[in-house]
């Protein structure tokens, strides 16, 4: 038996890889805003280790957090009760000969905070819990950065017979392409950065975590109080809607706006310039 060095990693590659391509970044990033809110998540595929290797991916994505939840990479499907249970999950499915859509499972977990996955159609399911997809983030720029390592990720998975991306099987015998294993780098870069933006200066700076929280000094435990966390976020947020309004930044917007109009036709000019020295 042959295997390419470094060892292949399923999840963390070729499952990573996968997932963008099935889904696209808009619904990448809505599914991880849900699970950071600890929302369900049902991965379903006709193909046993696409299902399991998008899961464990999906996981594995939420770096530098952990999920705190059961994770299931494959639920038989008659167990589709399991899908009603109140701790937080991440599961996959096959969904063989069964509509798992139309079970009553389904349909109750639908609406009490379950989104799904479906690897076949590359759709995804939201939650119709109340109020919860009014509060996700706007995630615009990470998607247009997942929008570009999509496009590529999914031109290499096309070349079936020069990409690893193509199969488990070609992925398990050749690995990734320097290139491919770079998009995949980028690729879980772009979002753990997102991610971590998320967790203030806590995620980003050693032993910030002190600043939000007490020690218990009876049991000996770190008692962390979230809205010391949450109130320089509301000061910021107070000051800006006052400043917005104020004619200094109004002219501050204005003044972008001219730089930018002006580069963008210096720029057509240059483009127009080549053509015209070219014909």
């Amino acid at each position: 038996i042959r295997l390419p060095l470094p060892l292949p990693r399923v999840g963390g590659e070729w499952g990573l890889a996968k997932l963008l391509v099935k889904i696209g970044g808009d619904n990448l990033m809505r599914i991880l805003h849900l699970m950071m809110l600890e929302r369900n998540v049902l991965i379903l595929g006709d193909v046993v280790e696409e299902v399991s290797s998008c899961a464990c991916a999906l996981v594995q994505l939420l770096n530098p957090y952990k999920w705190a939840g059961t994770f299931i990479p494959l639920l038989p499907n008659d167990m589709t009760d399991f899908l009603l249970s109140p701790v937080p999950f991440v599961v996959g499915m096959v969904k063989g000969n069964v509509n798992v859509y139309s079970t009553s499972a389904v349909i109750e977990a639908n609406k009490s905070g379950l989104s799904i996955i479906d690897l076949d159609t590359g759709l995804v399911t939201a939650t119709k819990e109340q109020g919860v997809e009014t509060i996700l983030p706007l995630a615009s720029d990470i998607v247009v950065v997942l929008g570009a390592l999509h496009c590529r990720l999914a031109t290499f998975a096309a070349e079936e017979h020069n990409s690893g991306l193509g199969s488990l099987h070609n992925f398990v015998g050749k690995g990734c392409s320097n290139l491919e294993s770079l998009t995949i780098a980028s690729l879980r870069n772009t979002v753990e950065k997102h991610l971590k933006a998320l967790g203030g200066e806590i995620a980003t700076g050693r032993n910030r975590w002190q600043k939000y929280g007490m020690l218990n000094r009876t049991s000996g435990d770190f008692e962390f109080y979230p809205g010391w966390f949450l109130e320089p976020f509301k000061a910021e947020l107070e000051f800006k809607e006052s400043m917005v309004h104020t004619q200094l930044f109004v002219s501050f917007v204005d003044k972008k706006r001219k730089e930018d109009m002006k580069i963008d036709k210096e720029r057509k000019g240059r483009i127009g310039s080549y053509i015209a020295h070219w014909l």
